[in-house]
């Protein structure tokens, strides 16, 4: 990123934070002026209402994915599968970070310029056009940040690339008709037709019996009669399969010589800021985001404040000062996590020189302990937090494994809750482990007879804690937060279970942390490569056993580890081995925070060079 983009980076959070702690004053002057009623945030009822609350407080992890027109392709495949997928997605001449590797002066044909992070970014080009023109665009857009003004979050940190795309004409050299499908809750609810997009645009709005209907203030109606939509079946069922998990989504799709290709997603549509025909209608498409009247939080994934309707209880009252303490605490981590950006995180080089010895390089990072922190800092994978999560990991190792497997090695759970004070700890006579989700080391053994006031203590301490701020593990920061107790194994004389540890990389196991007695003072920990041979790493303090012991199931915890980690460049995948069974214990994906000081640097380095053998760097 040259350093004008980064400037503007900073200018463009510095009128974030601005307008977010003055109320967003300028959206709701705008708000006001294009649709003649003021911007409710508080209890949105409007579609457009809702598109700016969805702005401003929806923090789902899919959303810069799907709004980038590169990386959309990739979920388009996930899906839909690849074979659909391959047949709707149109073909790419070129992507390129910085647009002058693109060959402009060898092509004779036209076709689509795009930016990927820009909406608008969109050019149609012709051959002969000056490739010192298009560089000049490029450079431009490259240097752009889009949706910062409207506030929409979706593009901000979208990393930026310049897309070159194959252009669609039929037999008689027309573009193909742009059909833009609303969807509410995973389900087609209106059609927008657009015909003619870059020659004299017109468009109409109808509903699923091709009725016309209004839409945004300019709609023009194609003809007395709508025309039949060609493959406007087949165009409903990817558009339904594409939204299932929004609120609200609109998929735009072509129809062209009897096939569908995808165009892209759009969250933001008109940036909830293009004015509607009647405020009737945006009421009614506004009543279509939510499906049951008694939510409270609009089925935002991280939504920021609480949307009361009619009076409010003292619960109520004493639930909403609880949320602003709480969102005191996140918005002071947000901060001290954008000062530290903006100073290019002066405390985590100091830390990690004083643990390795050497300065950390996050541009070209290189050693296993760089690419930790590259990773916490710059690697935005939405499964991040889904796997560090101690709960909601059970249902991605069900996905990846299969619900018999993943039932066989998820150990049991006999509670989860989200305050603590509804476990019955006076009524439990056994062991325990009592964990929070979003903690790495809120872990406590509790034994028969502990005070149940010290537990509930504890289970406080850490739903008000947040976890990983300090050190820029960004998967730890947005987890709900949860508190589970889990069944504790042993075998018939009483030991835990051994500790397994599968380093993997690129969907490969490298290496095997063997941990025994992990409670116990007589605690041995040694590493050992797939052949068993013993390794002297990855960190300080490790034994030499004279012979090393058979691992029971170790074939069975590879293939688990293989399917575990296939998504991740690198991740670690923990197991116990208990009575010839294996059960899950976790994923890690920032081990040791990459400040743990391994036992050489040259090991170091070997590690890395394994990360880094196929995956490409952020």
């Amino acid at each position: 990123m040259s350093f004008q983009s980064k400037l503007q980076k900073i200018r463009d959070q510095i009128y974030e934070f601005r307008q977010r702690t003055s109320g967003f004053p300028v959206l709701h002057k705008v708000f006001f002026k294009n649709h003649g009623y003021p911007l409710n945030l508080k209890n949105p009822t409007t579609n457009c209402e809702r598109i700016n609350h969805k702005k401003i407080y929806d923090r789902n992890p899919l959303i810069p994915i799907t709004s980038d027109k590169y990386r959309v392709k990739d979920y388009v495949r996930q899906k839909l599968g690849n074979e659909l997928a391959e047949k709707i997605l149109i073909p790419l001449y070129h992507v390129s970070k910085t647009g002058l590797d693109i060959p402009f002066e060898d092509w004779n044909f036209e076709f689509f310029l795009k930016a990927n992070h820009y909406s608008g970014g969109n050019l149609l080009v012709k051959p002969g056009t000056n490739p010192k023109e298009l560089r000049e665009k490029c450079r431009t857009w490259l240097n752009s940040s889009f949706g910062q003004n409207l506030h929409e979050w979706g593009y901000r940190d979208i990393p930026r690339r310049i897309i070159c795309e194959k252009i669609l004409r039929d037999a008689n050299g027309n573009l193909p008709n742009d059909y833009k499908f609303y969807c509410y809750q995973g389900k087609v609810e209106m059609i927008g037709f657009v015909k003619d997009r870059f020659e004299g645009l017109k468009t109409t709005f109808t509903d699923l019996l091709l009725n016309p209907i209004g839409g945004p203030v300019g709609s023009d109606t194609l003809l007395n009669e709508i025309p039949e939509i060609p493959n406007l079946q087949s165009m409903i069922s990817i558009s339904e399969a594409l939204a299932n998990g929004f609120s609200h989504v609109r998929i735009d799709l072509y129809s062209f010589e009897n096939q569908v290709y995808f165009g892209e997603i759009t969250h933001y549509s008109g940036s909830g800021l293009d004015k509607y025909d009647s405020f009737e209608l945006d009421q009614e498409l506004g009543r279509k985001w939510i499906k049951k009247k008694s939510l409270c939080k609009i089925n935002y994934l991280v939504s920021r404040e609480f949307c009361f309707q009619g009076f409010q209880s003292e619960t109520q009252k004493m639930l909403s000062e609880n949320f602003i303490k709480k969102n005191l605490l996140k918005l002071r981590d947000r901060l001290t996590q954008q000062r530290h950006k903006i100073l290019n995180y002066p405390t985590l080089h100091k830390v990690f020189f004083e643990k390795h010895g050497y300065p950390l390089n996050l541009k070209n990072p290189k050693t296993f302990s760089e690419l930790i922190n590259h990773k916490k800092i710059l690697d935005r994978d939405p499964l991040i937090p889904i796997t560090s999560d101690k709960y909601r990991v059970r249902d991605y190792v069900r996905q990846k494994l299969g619900n018999e497997l993943a039932e066989k090695i998820l150990i049991p759970l006999y509670h989860v809750s989200k305050t603590g004070l509804d476990i019955p700890f006076e009524d439990w006579n056994f062991e325990f482990f009592l964990k929070a989700n979003h903690y790495s080391g809120g872990n406590l053994l509790v034994k028969p007879g502990t005070n149940p006031k010290e537990l509930r203590e504890k289970c406080r301490t850490w739903l008000n804690s947040s976890f990983g701020q300090n050190l820029h593990e960004w998967g730890y920061r947005d987890i709900p937060r949860r508190i589970i107790c889990e069944k504790i194994l042993r075998d018939a004389n009483g030991n835990l279970p051994n500790d397994y540890k599968f380093y993997c990389f690129n969907g490969e196991v490298e290496m095997i942390t063997v941990i025994k007695d992990r409670f116990s003072q007589k605690k041995i920990k040694y590493t050992l490569d797939p052949d068993f041979h013993l390794l002297d790493g990855p960190y300080l303090g490790n034994e030499f056993p004279e012979k090393v012991p058979e691992i029971p199931n170790f074939k069975q915890m590879v293939g688990m580890a293989r399917s575990l980690s296939a998504d991740f460049s690198h991740v670690r995948i923990d197991f116990y081995s208990f009575e010839d069974q294996v059960f899950f214990g976790e994923i890690t994906q920032y081990t040791g925070s990459g400040l743990v000081k391994m036992s050489s640097y040259e090991f170091d380095l070997q590690l890395g060079a394994k990360w880094l053998k196929k995956a490409v760097c952020v």
